[in-house]
């Protein structure tokens, strides 16, 4: 896929869905053809929250969250990412059952390449997540997460700081699969 614009780029990081559609060849020189198009789905849900809470799957150890976004779309797709206090991601998909003021209900469709089921409670005020709670199975493991937003009293290790990086020019990308492409960086 070829990202032309810094606001394509800016929509995937943000979340957003993005469609990228192609220029069709120039025919003839007073042919008029659009220009490539970007459209991009705004999110119905939009919230985020640092904080604590624990995860755990079967008979592992406990994780630590400190970090959750949730994520619906007009489709009613979900996606909640869940960070963890050693640093790694975890990426859930699920499926919007229910709404009212301040509180979603989630149906849990896959967690990452996992399968998974089970229901999530999400309790929100405007875009800041308030709490997410909910049970289920992770590849037929049961699993719970509690979390809460940070408060003062709440100890946890500190979060890396955002990193901003920027370059013009050449560059590759390529994905495990498919066909490596070469595209010019956006300027």
């Amino acid at each position: 896929m070829k990202i032309r614009s810094i606001l394509a780029y800016s929509a995937l990081v943000c979340g957003a869905a993005v469609t990228v559609m192609n220029t069709p060849p120039i025919l003839a020189e007073d042919t008029s053809i659009p220009l490539p198009t970007v459209v991009a789905q705004q999110a119905n849900l939009n919230l985020v929250a640092e904080g604590e809470g624990t995860l755990s799957i079967g008979s592992r150890p406990s994780q630590t969250v400190t970090f959750v976004t949730v994520t619906s779309f007009p489709n009613q797709q979900v996606e909640v990412s869940l960070r963890l206090a050693d640093g790694n991601l975890q990426r859930w998909d699920g499926q919007l059952i229910s709404r009212s003021n301040g509180e979603a209900q989630i149906r849990l469709t896959g967690a990452g390449a996992a399968d998974a089921t089970g229901t999530l409670t999400a309790r929100y005020q405007g875009t800041t997540l308030i709490s997410l709670s909910g049970n289920g199975t992770i590849d037929v493991q049961p699993f719970s997460i509690r979390f809460t937003i940070a408060d003062d009293s709440v100890s946890r290790p500190p979060t890396l700081g955002m990193v901003t990086l920027a370059q013009q020019g050449q560059g590759v990308f390529g994905l495990q699969g498919a066909q490596t492409r070469r595209f010019p960086l956006p300027q």
